[in-house]
């Protein structure tokens, strides 16, 4: 499976260079040691705009969303001071509901384009060295497809010459350096999550989280292999599936749980279902066979846990962190909790026990944090970005 992630991007191995980083899983080979009391050291700060867009990490760039007054902003960065390198304006809506408003979804980089999707569903390309507009699509006018309730938030997907997306009843394919449309599939409302690759006896396929459950389809056609039907309240399928080997892994907020589910040839198998990891939007981890994920309700502060893969049974629950994010590296957790504290712990079974904390950010913060060459990425719902060090990058 690595190697399919790895050959499907021409940015380096190392890169954060999209949503949940290099493998799309979250999980980063760095090593990351606990700081002393005083917190990570911090490099820079920056102000990108209103919005819940991670942070993209390629060639000495960081890029992610915001929505300033009328319109939707790219931001690119310089990673060694945060200095603007540049911004592309898109006219745009702040499209609050519930929330705050402003993109969720977080660019990709793929060799020197830049692509990334806006809420009210259109899709485009930039040079990622200017900023200028490659192409730009319409896609949810163009297909005459239904919004979601809370706007498009799928992040771009890049597998060889096709850019696919959470648009439609299950995706549709872009030519990545045109943004023809290469495939598409029905009309109905979307899911909230970002496809996902994997590997299957010599096959290859996408996992897309449709907005009545999940979808294995070819990346190259669109062709549905199968359907797994996951119905939640209002639709609200957000976290990304996770696969490890032939157990894939589903999880929602609202009450609906999670599932841990048998790939088979055909339509997988159910191994376990229960409300033990109620994941709204933020995806979990799996680590050396266990779930570590955050697992909340309506009107409830979302709670650490770890959860046993082979069986669905909790081993600890920690903290509230409410719903913010959880990248992993070196077999530690970095957890991110919705007030703006930064969490290191063990990535264990055994027990919940942090390692060092600090307080990074304040506000609202419910974007995954991205980790490259030693530094830690972070953001709040009113646009401030915070670089720390976590570690001394390595030459």
């Amino acid at each position: 499976m690595a190697a399919v992630l790895l050959a499907a991007s021409s940015v380096s191995a190392a890169e954060w260079h999209r949503w949940r980083g290099p493998d799309a899983n979250g999980i980063s080979t760095e090593k990351v040691e606990p700081w002393a009391a005083a917190g990570p050291k911090v490099l820079w700060k920056a102000e990108v705009g209103l919005g819940f867009s991670s942070i993209a990490v390629a060639n000495g760039r960081a890029y992610t969303m915001g929505y300033h007054t009328g319109a939707d902003v790219v931001t690119c960065l310089d990673v060694s001071n945060g200095k603007v390198i540049w911004e592309h304006f898109s006219p745009g809506l702040k499209m609050e509901n519930v929330y705050e408003g402003g993109p969720n979804a977080t660019p990709t980089v793929d060799g020197d384009t830049v692509f990334t999707f806006r809420r009210r569903g259109n899709a485009y390309a930039l040079d990622a060295k200017t900023g200028k507009l490659i192409w730009e699509v319409d896609l949810a006018r163009q297909l005459k497809t239904k919004m979601p309730e809370w706007g498009f938030s799928s992040s771009p997907f890049i597998e060889g010459d096709i850019l696919i997306l959470n648009l439609g009843s299950a995706g549709v394919g872009l030519n990545k350096k045109t943004g023809a449309v290469v495939w598409k599939s029905g009309p109905d409302a979307s899911g909230y999550a970002t496809p996902v690759p994997f590997d299957f006896q010599g096959k290859h396929f996408v996992a897309l989280f449709a907005s009545q459950g999940l979808v294995a389809l070819d990346p190259k056609t669109g062709t549905v292999a199968w359907r797994h039907p996951w119905r939640t309240q209002d639709d609200i399928n957000a976290a990304d599936p996770v696969i490890i080997g032939d157990t894939l892994l589903l999880s929602s907020g609202d009450n609906r749980g999670g599932s841990a589910l048998q790939l088979t040839d055909g339509a997988p198998k159910v191994r376990w279902e229960n409300k033990n990891l109620r994941a709204q939007f933020t995806p979990p981890l799996v680590l050396g066979g266990f779930i570590f994920g955050l697992d909340g309700n309506a009107g409830e502060r979302a709670t650490l846990r770890c959860i046993e893969l082979a069986t669905g049974e909790v081993k600890w629950t920690g903290p509230p962190v409410g719903t913010g994010g959880i990248i992993a590296a070196n077999n530690r957790l970095l957890v991110l909790s919705d007030k703006g504290e930064l969490i290191l712990c063990d990535a264990t079974p055994a027990a919940y026990k942090p390692l060092a904390r600090a307080q990074i950010l304040d506000g609202k913060c419910w974007t995954n944090p991205a980790l490259n060459a030693g530094r830690l990425y972070a953001r709040n719902a009113r646009g401030t970005l915070v670089c720390l060090q976590l570690q001394p990058a390595k030459d």
